[in-house]
């Protein structure tokens, strides 16, 4: 459990997981555009996040799709709090 947290320590990382929990599935292009970083950069964070078993991806020719990874009851392996917006004061 620890290490889950650990890798949602960067920044991108858990920018990564939010996009993956809003969109359900996203390519490395996708992601880079979104983050405006490089695809080679994208893919050193997901390949982390997949270390850690908290994405899974899939090969659809060339290209490789992303989403969060099933725990063994089909719930995401990880879950983020739903935040509510700050108020003005």
């Amino acid at each position: 459990m620890a290490d889950h947290y650990s890798l949602l320590a960067g920044e991108t990382r858990l920018k990564i997981i939010t996009l993956l929990t809003k969109s359900g599935e996203l390519c490395v292009c996708d992601l880079a555009s979104v983050l405006e970083m490089t695809p080679a950069a994208v893919s050193q964070h997901l390949s982390r996040l997949r270390s850690g078993r908290l994405v899974q991806s899939r090969r659809d020719g060339m290209t490789i799709y992303y989403r969060l990874a099933e725990g063994q009851d089909g719930v995401p392996a990880v879950r983020l709090p739903e935040l509510e917006p700050a108020s003005e004061e």
